[in-house]
């Protein structure tokens, strides 16, 4: 697998002033090996952005099976699509190491581009 740097980072290049914002808007989460972010189904309430660890986009098939599509690493965001569009999660989000993680809830986020 290729790896591109950076990118899901949609925060790393913004102006030190739009990052303190963000900063500012947001709280930090620490997450154990195996914890779920979230679970697919959930309802959209938070925006993350990984600063330490990994996290797996994953799902499985009708038979149980693990299918990852891919894995976040520090700087990546995520969750966001489900935040815009109001739809329930399309996959599971599982810390696959320790990790911390910035998390954006939904109003914050919204008010941040407004």
């Amino acid at each position: 697998m290729k790896v591109i740097p950076y990118l899901h980072d949609f925060v790393g290049e913004l102006p030190d002033a739009i990052q303190a914002d963000i900063e500012a808007a947001s709280s930090v989460r620490c997450y154990a090996k195996g914890e779920a972010v979230y679970r697919k189904d959930d309802q959209p309430a938070e925006v993350y952005r990984l600063l330490e660890g990994a996290v797996e986009l994953c799902n499985y098939s009708l038979h149980g099976a693990e299918i990852i599509a891919g894995e976040f690493r520090p700087g990546d965001c995520f969750g966001e699509m489900g935040v815009i569009d109001g739809l329930p999660r399309v996959g599971n989000a599982i810390a696959s190491r320790d990790s911390r993680i910035r998390v954006i809830k939904k109003q914050q986020f919204e008010s941040l581009y407004d």
